[in-house]
């Protein structure tokens, strides 16, 4: 398919075609709600505010894995400063930072 598009390009197939170089239009319809017949259905919750279950639990799932994030971080943190090991050179303050590497660590990718 690659190969046809760009032989098609490189003999000018593309060159003449009608609203080149014009923005495509919007579609009013999402073609995947349509497809499950759900299109009445979103548009009545878009107008409540309201968006689908599957968005809603998505944002949940989001939310609760950040949380989580968080919370292991926090743990990390209080478990490093419990455990540092004075005998292998490590100090309060070394272990207090690699905590709070960690934390930062956890929490870029919990808000991600």
């Amino acid at each position: 398919v690659e190969r046809a598009i760009n032989r098609a390009v490189r003999e000018g197939l593309f060159d003449d075609l009608e609203n080149a170089g014009k923005p495509l239009r919007q579609q009013s319809e999402n073609v995947f709600e349509v497809l499950a017949g759900e299109t009445t259905a979103n548009r009545i919750l878009k107008q409540a505010g309201c968006a689908p279950a599957w968005i809603e639990l998505r944002k949940e799932i989001r939310h609760g894995l950040a949380d989580s994030r968080r919370q292991l971080a926090i743990a990390y943190i209080q478990v490093v400063d419990e455990h540092y090991d004075e005998s292998a050179g490590a100090t309060p303050a070394f272990a207090e930072a690699a905590g709070r590497r960690a934390a930062r660590r956890v929490a870029a990718r919990a808000a991600a």
